[in-house]
């Protein structure tokens, strides 16, 4: 049972709509705990969950009500609360604890915030990562960037994607070498 709690953890995507409540910003940065003795890391931006274990990345729809609310994974939802400066989640009845590590407050505020683009996708930066969610509700994440004045770019960590980005506004271009096209993703509001 332990080990089917993390592969649905780690294998279940879910796209995010916009419509599924969404956190209030307050509980936006990266934590970190275990899940069965693996280190997992909770990166939360607005309505977004992504998890990471090791080199995997999954992405969820994080709701927040109060001092309560849930992570949904495809069709399962991990209740969790806010106690004190944690985050407990429930796994099929056992309790895992969570801690912040980092708010999210590092990144340059010319790219906070979720961004949406083409085909279902979305962009995210917290700190000095850089989160995606493809047209498939795969997730993939960048472990560092470059930001100077209105350019930058990264390159993916799972699908190994160059990227070259800039920003303008409410704007974002990013040229994805392996597509050769640009995706234009604009800031959620």
């Amino acid at each position: 049972m332990k080990k089917s709690a993390i592969f649905v953890l780690c294998v279940l995507t879910a796209m995010l709509l916009a419509s599924c409540g969404g956190g209030s910003g307050q509980l936006d940065g990266i934590w970190t705990g275990s899940i069965y003795g693996d280190d997992v890391t909770l990166v939360v931006v607005d309505n977004i969950c992504f998890m990471r274990e090791g080199r995997s990345v999954d992405a969820a729809t994080f709701r927040l009500d109060g001092k309560s609310g849930d992570i949904t994974f495809g069709r399962d939802k991990f209740p969790f609360t806010v106690e004190g400066k944690n985050i407990v989640v429930s796994v099929y009845g056992e309790l895992f604890e969570f801690s912040r590590t980092a708010k999210a407050d590092a990144t340059p505020k010319a790219l906070k915030g979720v961004w949406n683009g083409p085909y279902d996708t979305t962009l995210v930066f917290v700190n000095n990562f850089a989160y995606f969610i493809d047209d498939d509700g795969d997730a993939d994440y960048a472990s560092t960037y470059t930001f100077n004045k209105n350019e930058g770019s990264l390159r993916s960590t799972l699908y190994r994607y160059d990227v070259k980005f800039t920003v303008k506004g409410n704007s974002l271009n990013a040229s994805i070498e392996d597509f050769g096209e640009t995706l234009t993703f604009t800031r959620k509001k």
